[in-house]
């Protein structure tokens, strides 16, 4: 695998890096993780807050908070501020990543994961632009 390149051989727009010792632990934990994983599907697409993630994953507010803690801790979400009109600003979440790569060579366990380009990633901005308080 290139850095440039996917295991399939296809061309990624983001950069390539790898996972090592307890990063490498907590990485895989956290993708284990049921609730984890359906977080990371929400926020693909769009930045959320973790209000909108709780309603739009099923999963209460408590269990939302810990788990995009994770998640953030982890570097499988990025955090941004939206800025709001009425002055009140919100955290909210974008998965950083596209994709993950688990390689087994003899007794060692190399992880990579490809982190989204700035371009790919949904930013707080549109909210601001679309006029959302």
């Amino acid at each position: 695998m290139s850095r440039a390149q996917g295991p399939d051989g296809d061309a990624r727009s983001g950069t390539d890096r790898t996972v090592e010792g307890e990063e490498a632990s907590e990485l895989l934990a956290a993708l284990a993780d049921e609730d984890c994983r359906t977080l990371l599907q929400a926020a693909e697409r769009e930045a959320l807050s973790t209000s909108e993630l709780s309603d739009a994953c099923g999963l209460p507010l408590s269990t939302t908070y810990r788990k995009v803690d994770t998640l953030t801790e982890v570097g499988l979400f990025e955090e941004q501020i939206r800025l709001c009109r009425s002055g009140k600003h919100t955290s909210e979440y974008v998965r950083r990543i596209d994709d993950v790569w688990l390689s087994l060579t003899g007794d060692h366990i190399d992880i990579a994961v490809s982190d989204r380009s700035d371009a790919e990633r949904p930013t707080a901005l549109s909210s601001v632009l679309a006029g959302a308080d």
